[in-house]
């Protein structure tokens, strides 16, 4: 527990608070408090120099302003220091009579930097610091160097709000409670941890908190009702998912939060401590700040961020409200832990027909074991009902084949979605104009343009942007196959009937690569029979010598396609070395203008023919073209 206990101090009436309930809580773990107090002899200078100009005219004399400059630096440095030391003091005397071993700290700098620094570079288990300091004002609720310094550290922190460390009344009786705010998150799990054990030596009730928002789907839902179009709505399954939240949402959300609590009571129940649990329903922040104003608990407990915070967030939306608005004194909890697997497989999760099926071929000596596994892998995983998938990939992950084997354990049917069921959406590329479906990529594989930059588009011509025309006479059976960039293309079935024909796997795989590359080239999402056919049917041009071009044509016309005319339909000005040559510029855009800047170059020299020295100097000069392109 918290054994050095770390109180910012500067004798005012929060800081004051601060040091009794450090004090206290000190006694309880037989721990030190370190006093600190930060002095700004520095800040005092500077500000004395910016002054010089104002003062009286006898002080302006240049010997009489290097004598006050003199005088001022040591006032204030000595006179700082014997304010800190003062302050500190004043804390040694009230630890004393509380039988709390003391520490003292100074510190030079701006306040809450220093204090940040000094928190950041020693051991301390928990800072104590009032809500407010000398500079407090009527309609701050929290004070700059408190918030300051709570976004900032990564330690236990309490914020005193209260005078006496009480539930906001002058005497306390001991009744006020210890109230944790549970949501799941390591931290609060944490924070609950932490509540026992003060709960338990202070003597105090203790309440545990879980707060959801069962109506932020009914706000969202409105707000879709007013943004989308009703093509949009036909496409997002508008009604279907609005009665899906409605039916689902609120009884799940309720059953998870309510799992919380009953795993708390299990914890506490191991301690033997008594708690109370409350769900409360509605905005979480707005619930926990109502609940402390009502309720006055001694001390409300809660995680630095929540279930949704991420590794860049200093504190959570809800750690934050309670700072800024709460009536309570508040705990901030940095640390993480988490509950035995057991408690909370036990508490969320439920088990499906199909999953009791499966598990039950297991033998009945090991089916405990293997439930309780199951249980901590559907956990692990995120999941709340266990399905025979479920089962089956935990037990992957458990046993070795040969006994799911001897077990009649095979992986469970994968589920049947039909193409009506999900949404089929395009990703529009507006530089290019390339297709991308199902998902958005990163760049475009066309022009290299951010995928963030892509408009949205049904695809199923529904417009939530540019629709893409049904192509008409096309038979449009597809099957969706990644490419190799990872994008998707939709082949026709024809055209991968082209590609099965071909006997060879490593010709039938070039084959597909080829025409990949050239739909990408068009921007295009669609492969039919004959663009495919098209493809085949021209020169193959992947940079081959003519020898092994001619053995990759021969093996396709081997499968039953033809690669076309290849080397044996050259141009007629085009010699065979030339052409080859030409070949090795990528398929497409490239090779095109390729083709078009060494005949330029032919006709300008007056070349009969385009031998391999043309079509070299042609793609020379092509590429001292591009280079006063990109100069200019």
């Amino acid at each position: 527990m918290h054994k050095e206990i770390y109180v910012p101090f500067d004798n005012s009436e929060h800081s004051l608070g601060a040091l009794e309930l450090a004090c206290l809580l000190a006694r309880q773990n037989d721990g030190t408090v370190v006093g600190s107090h930060v002095y700004a002899a520095k800040l005092h200078d500077w500000r004395f120099r910016a002054l010089e100009s104002g003062l009286p005219e006898q002080f302006q004399k240049e010997q009489e302003l290097e004598r006050q400059r003199v005088i001022h630096d040591s006032l204030i440095t000595s006179g700082l220091e014997l304010i800190t030391d003062s302050y500190l003091k004043v804390m040694e005397a009230r630890t004393s009579r509380a039988s709390v071993p003391f520490r003292a700290v100074s510190l030079e700098g701006r306040n809450w930097e220093a204090l940040v620094d000094d928190i950041k570079g020693q051991p301390y288990d928990l800072v104590v610091m009032g809500a407010h300091g000398l500079g407090r004002t009527e309609s701050a609720l929290v004070g700059t160097v408190c918030e300051r310094v709570s976004r900032r550290i990564s330690t236990d922190l309490i914020v005193v709000r209260h005078l006496q460390g009480t539930n906001g009344n002058a005497q306390d009786d001991g009744r006020a409670p210890v109230a944790v705010c549970l949501d799941g998150s390591n931290r609060s799990w944490a924070a609950l941890e932490t509540g026992m054990e003060l709960a338990q030596k202070s003597k105090r009730p203790l309440v545990a908190l879980s707060a959801f928002d069962p109506y932020f789907h009914y706000t969202l839902f409105d707000s879709l009702k007013t943004a989308l179009t009703n093509e949009a709505q036909e496409v997002f399954k508008f009604e279907q998912q609005e009665q899906l939240h409605e039916e689902i949402i609120d009884s799940g959300l309720a059953r998870i939060y309510r799992s919380h609590l009953d795993v708390a009571e299990r914890l506490a129940a191991d301690r033997g401590i008594e708690i109370t649990t409350r769900l409360l329903d509605g905005k979480p922040i707005e619930c926990l700040l109502k609940y402390s104003r009502e309720e006055k608990p001694w001390l409300l407990i809660a995680g630095r961020t929540g279930i949704h915070g991420g590794e860049n967030i200093d504190l959570g939306g809800v750690a934050e409200g309670l700072l800024r608005q709460g009536a309570a004194n508040l705990m901030l909890v940095a640390r993480s832990t988490t509950p035995p697997d057991e408690y909370v497989a036990d508490a969320t999760t439920a088990w499906s027909e199909e999953g009791k099926a499966m598990l039950a071929k297991a033998p009945a000596s090991v089916r405990g074991v293997a439930m309780a596994a199951i249980q901590r892998f559907a956990v692990a995983e995120g999941y709340t009902m266990i399905t025979a998938d479920v089962v089956s990939r935990a037990l992957e992950e458990i046993l070795p084949p040969q006994a799911r084997i001897a077990m009649g354990i095979s992986r469970a049917e994968p589920a049947r979605v039909s193409d009506d069921d999900l949404l089929d959406l395009s990703y529009i590329c507006p530089s290019c104009g390339y297709r991308h479906p199902r998902r958005r990529p990163e760049v475009c594989p066309v022009c290299n343009g951010a995928g963030s930059l892509f408009r949205v588009q049904s695809g199923r011509g529904g417009a939530t942007g540019d629709s893409t025309p049904e192509q008409p006479g096309e038979n449009r059976e597809t099957e969706a196959l990644e490419t190799l960039d990872g994008s998707v293309l939709n082949w026709q079935r024809g055209a991968l009937k082209l590609l099965e024909a071909v006997p060879d796997p490593f010709l039938s795989r070039r084959a597909r690569h080829r025409i990949e590359k050239r739909a990408r080239s068009r921007h295009l999402d669609y492969v039919s029979e004959e663009f495919a056919r098209e493809t085949l049917d021209a020169p193959e041009g992947s940079g081959e010598k003519a020898g092994e071009q001619a053995g990759g044509q021969a093996g396709l016309q081997a499968g039953g396609l033809s690669a076309g005319a290849g080397q044996g339909d050259i141009p007629g000005n085009w010699t065979p070395e030339g052409w080859a040559r030409l070949l090795k510029a990528p398929e497409g855009f490239m090779r095109d203008k390729a083709r078009a800047a060494i005949e330029d170059y032919a006709r300008q020299q007056d070349c009969g023919n385009i031998t391999l020295e043309v079509a070299e100097a042609g793609m020379a000069r092509a590429r001292e073209k591009m280079m006063e392109e990109l100069d200019r």
